[in-house]
Order: structure tokens, then sequence, then C-alpha cells
């Protein structure tokens, strides 16, 4: 990663910020979707496919992305139909992690949405893909 991704990466979270996570605390669903969530990203200009999942990622009764950001890091993002589901996904992610894994580095968990990084997030990074999380519509 050179410095050259830097200000593509901010340039992404900025047009994250303006365009996509609904209008503050108010619009806060009780769960997130894929699909709505995934043209969020979109729109940012941040790539999104389903291709090379993970196991546990394809596992999600409410779907999965990868989303990989300007700066070449990327996240496997899985939506559990709620968040016992995420509960689940999150234990499946912690139990096939072993010890050699830093999987608290790696892996962040809101409400019905578990993302597991290829490496550990900037936060930028993280606040790219979480500011575009969005309820069901």
């Amino acid at each position: 990663m050179g410095l050259k991704w830097m200000p593509a990466a901010w340039i992404a979270a900025a047009a994250v910020a303006a365009g996509c996570g609904g209008a503050g605390p108010a619009a806060e669903p009780e769960r997130y979707a894929l699909e709505p969530s995934r043209a969020c990203l979109q729109a940012a200009g941040v790539k999104v496919t389903t291709r090379g999942l993970d196991f546990v990622a394809t596992t999600a009764l409410g779907g999965a992305m990868r989303v990989r950001l300007p700066t070449d890091n990327f996240a496997d993002v899985s939506f559990g139909e709620d968040d016992g589901e995420a509960e689940r996904i999150e234990s499946a992610y912690r139990r096939f992690a072993g010890r050699s894994i830093p999987i608290d580095d790696v892996l962040l968990r809101t409400k019905n949405v578990v993302m597991v990084w290829n490496a550990p997030p900037t936060p930028e990074e993280r606040d790219t893909i979480t500011g575009c999380l969005e309820g069901p519509r």
C-alpha cells in the first residue's frame, strides 16, 4: 500500500459520508440489508463482488459480499437475518481462526452484520463500509 492510494481512500470515505449513511441516529434501522448497502458502496465507487467469499460468509442467510477498498484492503461482509445469526457467524469465525490469527483485530460485528478483514482496518476503511450499511427498503 503506497501513499498514492490515500487520496482515493479519503475521497471514497467522504463520498460515503455525504451520500449514503442515512440522516443520523433517528434514521438508524433495526437491521441492515445486503442490497441497499451494496448499492451505497457501488455509488461511492467501491468495488463489491460476491466472488471469492470465505466459507463462513457463504453461509450467511441474509447474503454476503466482498468489499475491496482503494487501499487494497478488503472485507467479507456477511448479513445475518437477525442479531442471533450475526452471533452465530461471529462465533464461526472465532472458531475457525484458531490461535494464530489475531481475530479481534480483523473482526467487527454491528447489529446483524459481521465483517472480517484481510488486514486490520484503519478507521477510514472501517467507516467506508459502516457508513454505507443501510436497512431494508
